[in-house]
């Protein structure tokens, strides 16, 4: 019996979840959620962090729609959802991390690297990057874009050769609500909830609880000058 609890001491636990946003230009802000795995236990293997998107409205959280997602000849130029428009579902997908676990990768469509896995050593941090929102000088106003597990940066197709961003979805201007589970080998999932409003142009972080950020303060640009580029920083 002591061995068998002394053994569940040094299993990883995952906590001190966080919300973090960063400006990406003056134009538009990433959210991502950071990640702990406590001191003294051992690494977190397999880190997996997945996404549910529910729609709000008229206050009540319903399943997304086809006229939730943005059509796809008003999409930027090179941006490619993964989402099926006639059958619309994002429930526990899988997002990417800021440092992927290289030697876990394995490849997608066109032998893209995924970046959905990590391990999290112990007293050690991650980020999983959930969404991307620009300002726009024109209606919609916002453009919203979803990661997918290929990650928050383009990547590029070699023939023929261009580069585009491997979304899960476009989203319409409208209030969603973000369900977040982190999970890992041998550990309990934790889990966060944040609200992205369109409508008063607000970011609101419901759990854990942090102050909302205004996305008026971003400085608009037009819809026609986003299109999927070279990014060394992403």
């Amino acid at each position: 019996m002591a061995h068998r609890l002394n053994e569940k001491s040094r299993n990883p636990k995952l906590g001190n979840m966080q919300w973090g946003v960063y400006k990406h230009s003056k134009h538009s802000v990433r959210i991502f959620a950071e990640v702990e795995n406590a001191p003294g236990r051992e690494v977190a293997r397999d880190a997996r962090a997945t996404i549910t998107i529910m729609k709000i409205k008229d206050g009540v959280e319903v399943p997304l729609e086809t006229t939730d997602l943005t059509k796809r000849e008003e999409l930027v130029l090179n941006d490619i959802p993964l989402v099926a428009y006639d059958a619309v579902r994002v429930e526990g997908e899988p997002i990417p991390w800021m440092i992927p676990e290289v030697p876990y990768q394995s490849k997608g469509v066109y032998d893209i690297g995924l970046k959905h896995i990590t391990n999290i050593g112990p007293g050690q941090r991650n980020g999983a990057i959930i969404l991307e929102v620009t300002r726009l000088k024109d209606k919609p106003y916002y453009y919203l874009r979803v990661f997918s597990e290929y990650g928050a940066g383009v990547v590029k197709i070699p023939s023929p050769e261009f580069y585009h961003y491997r979304l899960r979805c476009v989203l319409e201007p409208g209030i969603y609500r973000f369900y977040l589970q982190v999970s890992a080998d041998k550990a309990y999932p934790i889990t966060g909830v944040m609200e992205v409003d369109m409508v008063k142009g607000e970011i609101r972080f419901l759990k854990p609880r942090q102050e909302p950020i205004s996305l008026s303060r971003l400085e608009p640009v037009d819809k026609s000058k986003l299109i999927a580029r070279l990014d060394p920083f992403n």
